[in-house]
């Protein structure tokens, strides 16, 4: 770690290091056959980086390895953005082998949210490590691009967060100078005190989902917070969700 050799990024805070992901798609020749061949698979594997991480930071520690730990494949390593865009994904528990199952019901929710496909390739994280967890219990996200939001396994009968949560969420954050509580749809009410509609939790509820003062409230938070922190959108704090700084500015 740079910060040990008395070399601190700007913006440097203690950090745990995201899970490996993995962007997969298939040669040309192998997407019209009935049979995967995994001999045939192209792929990209990275890990996201904090936000204080820039390309002349990377760059330094890769050659920095490349002296202390010499390998011919660090020449292949890149320091990269990407934008995923809108998409639909799904927590896959289970063998590599049985994800086309998991691949299937996203399909299926597509066709039955009027959802296009737009690209072939797909994207999966890995909450679970591989060499020490039994096939049964990896857990694996995985995303395909849609156009209207996110579908989250494991929401239940409500699996489907659009694209206005988000937006309502950060603006919301925006509002509140960049920090609001999360709310607890589990034991309040909206409008009771442990789920104001100044909440995050709260408000979605108000304004998406359009319930009333006194209602029961399906839970959100968890995903939605989630997926805002993982995307470098928010941090969090004990039942506080917390707009970054340099998103706080627009």
């Amino acid at each position: 770690m740079l910060h040990k050799k008395n070399i601190t990024p700007q913006g440097y805070f203690e950090y745990t290091v995201f899970p490996l992901e993995g962007v997969w798609d298939l040669a040309d020749e192998a997407k019209g056959l009935e049979k995967l061949d995994k001999e045939k698979l192209i792929y990209t594997i990275m890990i996201r980086q904090p936000d204080f991480v820039t390309y002349d930071i990377a760059h330094t520690v890769i050659n920095s390895m490349k002296n202390k730990k010499p390998n011919q494949l660090y020449d292949k390593v890149k320091f990269e953005s990407i934008e995923d865009g809108m998409c639909v994904q799904m927590m896959h528990v289970g063998s590599y082998d049985s994800e086309p199952i998991s691949f299937s019901k996203m399909e299926e929710y597509c066709r039955a949210n009027n959802l296009k496909r737009t690209s072939r390739s797909h994207r999966e994280i890995y909450i679970t490590y591989a060499r020490k967890t039994p096939a049964e219990k990896l857990k694996t996200v995985q995303a395909k691009l849609s156009e209207k939001g996110i579908y989250a396994d494991n929401l239940g009968s409500s699996q489907f967060l659009p694209w206005e949560v988000f937006i309502e969420t950060v603006r919301l954050l925006h509002e509140k100078g960049g920090r609001a509580i999360r709310g607890n749809a589990i034991n309040y009410r909206l409008g009771e005190s442990g789920l104001p509609i100044d909440s995050v939790e709260g408000n979605i509820a108000l304004k998406i989902y359009r319930k009333k003062l006194g209602e029961s409230v399906f839970r959100r938070i968890t995903p939605v917070a989630c997926i805002l922190i993982w995307a470098g959108i928010c941090r969090h704090e004990p039942n506080l969700l917390i707009l970054k700084e340099k998103w706080n500015k627009y």
